[in-house]
């Protein structure tokens, strides 16, 4: 297998929308989200000791799906929310992420490492301080 090299997610292009509310433009929820994986992959090693190592995947995926959600709920979301589904959003970026991690080296932070920062961080392997 070839390793990923950083960096790890592209994000698309920030979309904003018109609030006639407030006369502000703010980013859709879709925007936000992206935003939020792409801050997620940018720092691999969280998932070997940082913040999220000591999730289950369950946890991370409910976390972001919290996030998501929380979107939905703004001020502005009647603008910024047309046609986004958190669920399905969440899911999609949740299979992304871990896709992701499959093909990055955990070696980048633990050079006697030979796995993945994925199979590391399932196997518990961070959460003992290996």
């Amino acid at each position: 297998m070839s390793w990923l090299s950083p960096p790890y997610y592209t994000r698309q292009n920030t979309v904003r929308v018109y609030d006639p509310n407030t006369g502000e433009w703010p980013p859709t929820a879709e925007t936000s989200l992206q935003e939020d994986v792409y801050e997620i992959l940018s720092y691999p090693p969280a998932f070997l000791w940082g913040y999220y190592a000591g999730k289950t995947l369950q946890q991370f995926s409910n976390e972001l799906l919290q996030y998501a959600i929380s979107l939905t709920q703004l001020r502005y979301s009647q603008f910024t929310c047309v046609g986004f589904d958190p669920t399905v959003r969440t899911f999609y970026f949740v299979n992304l992420i871990f896709d992701t991690l499959k093909q990055i080296p955990a070696s980048s932070w633990l050079p006697l490492e030979t796995r993945s920062v994925y199979d590391v961080w399932i196997g518990g392997m961070a959460k003992r301080g290996r």
